[in-house]
């Protein structure tokens, strides 16, 4: 014992100099955020693990109080609730007004190299909810679930090998829908839909960006979302978007794309619900994201089960706060496939 104490003691990695430069790492990758307006991918990175920050800076707060290191304790202390400061802020929206029965919202990213067949279908034999957006929906995984998915009564498959493809399933009437391929964006589809909730349309928008690890699929995903943004403000309709992101809350494009549609994430309020990677919890990260507009209240929104992806699934409960003006009368017979 008295030698493993000696050792500690000499390490150098143990060191208040050492201790010292690895805080001074983390304040400036924390101060990041303060002057990233996420033009480049390598000053966006940094924005996405505040809570990493916080747990390495707690950690940091403990060994330097070991090493009487007092005044950088403090310093590694105060950037640990900086950083969990980030993520705990927001408060949840008050549920009054409600003109709708709550209803359940589910995006999933099954993971085209998905192999888990078992554990996909009892997800799909027990999903219960009334809209899914499903990304990275490959004919085969659509083959071994569609047994499952047929009590859908509104369906819009677009199954693809690699990362493209998509399933959306609805229990509302569908009164239109479009899939929007953009070159610019990395022709990743978008899915619009209109949906007659409680006498209200609604529109859906099913987003799956490309991710960002290369360089010219940064501003390709940054170009889809902040294309998005412009056409959910400029929708008079209530709004829910879903999928995944490839992005972080705490990335300045998640921010701007809040900031022009005037969106809220259905997570403010309910605490840190990371969803990828399922398979290294050290890097966990919020990337797959539910988005209301503000005639919608969020009740509850929590992280699914495991699906053998990649992702976790993520699902929220939410209503109509109030009537929107415009009522859509149509008749769409049930047990259409849209294709």
């Amino acid at each position: 014992m008295v030698f493993l104490k000696d050792v500690f003691q000499k390490s150098f990695f143990l060191s208040g100099a050492f201790l010292k430069g690895v805080l001074l790492i983390f304040v400036l990758l924390s101060g990041v955020r303060f002057v990233s307006q996420g033009d480049h991918w390598m000053t966006e990175l940094p924005t996405h693990f505040p809570m990493q920050y916080g747990v390495a800076s707690l950690i940091l707060f403990i060994l330097l109080l070991w090493r009487k290191q007092w005044f950088a304790g403090a310093i590694a202390a105060i950037l640990a609730i900086f950083n969990w400061h980030v993520i705990l802020d927001d408060k949840p929206t008050p549920v009054k007004d409600i003109a709708s029965q709550p209803f359940r919202v589910y995006a999933a990213n099954v993971w085209h190299i998905n192999v888990f067949e078992k554990t996909l279908l009892e997800e799909f034999r027990d999903l219960d909810t009334e809209i899914a957006f499903i990304t990275e929906m490959t004919p085969d995984i659509l083959h071994s679930v569609r047994p499952e998915i047929l009590k859908y009564p509104y369906r819009v498959e677009r199954p693809k090998k690699g990362g493209k493809g998509f399933l959306f399933l609805s229990k509302f009437p569908v009164q239109d829908f479009q899939v929007i391929d953009i070159r610019s964006h990395g022709n990743r589809p978008l899915l619009v839909a209109n949906l007659l909730i409680d006498q209200q349309v609604v529109t859906f928008y099913g987003v799956h960006p490309l991710n960002p690890a290369w360089t010219t699929q940064f501003p390709e995903r940054n170009n889809q979302l902040l294309w998005l943004a412009q056409q959910v403000a400029d929708n008079p309709k209530p709004v829910i978007v879903a999928g995944d992101f490839n992005l972080t809350p705490y990335s300045p494009i998640f921010e701007k794309l809040i900031s022009i549609s005037n969106l809220r994430d259905s997570a403010n309020g309910f605490g840190w619900q990371p969803s990828w990677p399922t398979m290294f919890p050290i890097f966990w990260l919020p990337i797959d994201h539910i988005l209301v507009s503000p005639e919608i209240r969020v009740h509850s929104r929590q992280i699914g089960n495991f699906i053998g992806s990649d992702h976790y699934p993520v699902i929220a409960d939410i209503s109509l706060r109030e009537r929107s003006k415009e009522v859509a009368f149509f008749h769409l017979e049930t047990g259409n496939t849209y294709d």
